[in-house]
This record gives structure tokens, sequence and C-alpha cells, in this order.
């Protein structure tokens, strides 16, 4: 019996299809509206998955709200002896660390006698991180980078760097992504929720890659290890909506039998949300702070700290139009914080689309290249990014691109590629 005759195309055809499809998406990826629309289908997925648990965080957020300043007698900007008291407290509970997204750049407005007791309890303590940022200003020659740190007072006496607060929008203005840091002056300086980080889990700084480092796909940190989504960054997963992480009222963390706030003062007896030593009853004995990482910042809306992010809360407002809410600025540290510690916690593991092993296993290592790359694009984004934001398994880190590197070294810096990341 004669055999059928191969209706196999030459390798030729579909390499040639496969490199025009390639060239295709990636000069597409680069017009704004499709580079838009890709945006816009990351923040879906974000909205299909929903919210995750964030029940064994070591988070807790305490916000520099217009609740707190009612309570509080001096109006914001607060007398710096707030956060004096408020660091007190808080370790009197077992707070590990604290965080703060605001830059005290300025002496007190009160007395400046408020900034020494600032001062000596960053001294005392020695577990505060406080915010710092670089600007660039214009003079005739160019541009220079200036810095803008906490006064001096509060530097010298804080053991800790400074952690940095800006932020990296995508075109359409909204933060999807968390940059590792900025070098200065041959400096490294790391975000806030790095430095967290760093302080929580005591990792070494000699065992923290740097922030320039570009010969890596991942970002050292101790004996492990995130996944970078460009040379300085890696993509945030938000865990749910605004106010997802514990949330707990400044005046009342700072309200012991040493304090008294306004609705104290027009009340005519004492309150003590945080202590109350003649019941022992408040915050300080329900251990809601021990070993926590505490991040203040700023939720008032006339200081302007809010950004576009996936999972934003919506209402709806008096026209019944559904409104999306801008998150408050110090939430997106603790998604990335909390990310990362995630990430810490998994030694010699990895978050990695399980769809990998069926897409792989099924038509070998080089069948993908076989189909356009713009079908290639959408599988591995839609299985990969779906899996990897959901509550799945880890599997130990046997990634396919370590153990295929020649294959992928060719799709470094497509969309799919940082989009589907291999976090270890």
């Amino acid at each position: 019996m004669p055999s059928k005759k191969s209706r196999r195309k030459p390798i030729g055809i579909y390499l040639l299809i496969a490199g025009l499809a390639f060239l295709t998406s990636s000069f597409l990826s680069n017009i704004p509206t499709f580079r838009s629309v890709e945006l816009d289908f990351r923040d879906l997925l974000f909205e299909i998955r929903g919210p995750l648990s964030v029940e064994d965080s070591p988070i807790v957020l305490i916000p520099i709200s217009d609740e707190a300043d009612s309570e509080i007698p001096q109006k914001y900007p607060w007398p710096t002896h707030v956060y004096a008291k408020l660091i007190e407290n808080l370790n009197k509970a077992g707070v590990e660390v604290i965080v703060f997204d605001v830059i005290f750049d300025q002496p007190d407005q009160y007395d400046l006698k408020n900034d020494t007791l600032f001062a000596n309890a960053l001294k005392k303590y020695g577990n505060v991180i406080l915010a710092g940022d670089f600007r660039e200003e214009d003079y005739e020659d160019g541009k220079t980078q200036t810095t803008l740190f906490p006064q001096q007072i509060l530097q010298a006496n804080n053991p800790n760097p400074v952690g940095l607060v800006d932020v990296n929008p995508n075109t359409d203005g909204a933060i999807r992504t968390y940059s590792f840091g900025t070098t200065f002056n041959n400096k490294d300086y790391y975000k806030l929720g790095i430095e967290a980080l760093i302080i929580y889990d005591g990792i070494s700084r000699d065992s923290v890659s740097n922030v320039d480092d570009n010969t890596s796909l991942y970002f050292q940190l101790g004996s492990h290890r995130i996944r970078k989504d460009a040379i300085n960054s890696f993509i945030i997963n938000y865990y749910g909506e605004e106010n997802h992480f514990p949330v707990y009222d400044f005046a009342e963390v700072i309200d012991d039998a040493d304090y008294t706030t306004t609705m104290e003062k027009e009340a005519g007896f004492d309150i003590n949300a945080f202590d109350d030593p003649d019941f022992e009853e408040g915050w300080l004995y329900e251990g809601v702070f021990e070993n926590k990482i505490a991040i203040i910042g700023a939720t008032m809306p006339a200081l302007k700290d809010f950004y576009k992010t996936p999972l934003m809360k919506t209402e709806i407002n008096s026209l019944g139009e559904k409104e999306e809410l801008l998150r408050p600025g110090y939430e997106i540290h603790a998604h990335a914080n909390y990310f990362g510690w995630q990430l810490y916690q998994q030694t010699k593991r990895c978050y990695r689309a399980s769809a990998y092993g069926s897409i792989f296993s099924s038509s070998g290592v080089y069948q993908p290249v076989l189909w356009s790359y713009l079908g290639w694009n959408f599988n591995v984004f839609i299985y990969g990014w779906i899996h990897f934001y959901s509550n799945s398994d880890l599997f130990e880190c046997q990634s396919f691109f370590e153990s295929h590197g020649n294959f992928t070294n060719s799709f470094r810096g497509t969309s799919w590629y940082n989009s589907v990341s291999v976090f270890c």
C-alpha cells in the first residue's frame, strides 16, 4: 500500500510567519492605543480574580486622616511630638517596624523641642523608616537632581536610611509597578517598602542587589529574589481595594493616659483608646500591633496623595453614576511590601503559571515559535496572569525560563514575558 505523501510545509515558512508576527506585535505594543488596551486588560484580570486574603499579613495601616485631625488638638501639620508618642506606643505594643510615608523636611511649627522628642524616639527604638524623595530642578545649564529628605536632626538620630516614596505611573497615570530605588551620588537609596522588608526580616545589606544592576532578571533580597518586570521595577500584586489591610485610627493609637484628645477634653473624662490602665483595655492589650509593620500615610483629601491603581474602590456619586476612588499612596507601599514579604517567606519556591507544563509538554519546546507570536502572547498572558494572581499553589522553582534560556532570550522585554513573571 503506498504511503501517504507528507503534507508538512517547510520549516522556513513557519519561521517567516513567526518572525512577521513577532515584528507586528512588537510594533503594535509601542503604539499608545494598543498599549492602553493592554494595560486595561491587565486591570480587568485583577477584577476577574477579585480580592485575596491578607489574613497572615504583617502589615497594619495607620492613616493621617481627617478623623484623626479632628481628635488631635492642633490642626495638621501636627506637632512632631505626636509622632514620638506614636512610636512609643507602637513599640509598647510590640511592633516590629514603623514606616512613615511622610517627608518631615520642615521644622516643627509649634516648638522645636517637639523635633527633639521625635528624634529621641527614633534613636531609642531604632525601628523606624522615614521617607525621602529626589526632585529635579531646572537651571540655566540643565536639570539637577536634589534631595527632599527629613530635616537633619531626624536623620542624625535615626539609624536607618531613608526610604524613597516616589511612584512610577504608566502612560495612563496608573501605578502598576514598584521600583527598587534610585542611585544618587554613587549611593543606592531603596524604596520605602524594600527598606521595611530589610529591617523586618533582618536582611544583611551586603546581600541586597544594587539598584542599577542590569545583569540579572532578579532583584536579590538576602537569599531570595524578586522577578523584575524591567531593569528597576517589579509588578505590584494588589490584594484588594482600599483598606484591605487592617486600619487603626492615628488618634486612638496615641490616646493613652498621658494624652488628651479633643473628644476627651470636651467630654471631661478620659477614653484612653490605646491604653486604659484602670481596666487594662485598649489596643495595647489586643495584640494587633505585635510583630507588625505599621505604615503611616496620608488619607486627607487636602494632601492629594492619591493614585489610580488596579482594584480601586467604587461608589455611586450624586448623579447615580459609578465612580472609582483613587487609592491613598501609602497603600501602594503596603501592597508592594506584602508581596515582597510573601516572596521572602517561600524559600526556594516561586509563583509560576501551571499552564506552562501543558503548553510546552504538549507541543515541544520549539512548537510555540511556530504559532503566530500574537497567539502565543495571548495564550501565555491569559493563563499565566490569571494563575499568578489567583490563590495558586506554589511550585518548586524549576522554571521554563531558566531551563530553556536560548528560547526565552529572544522574547525578553516583550509584554507576555514581563507580565507572566516568575517570582522566586
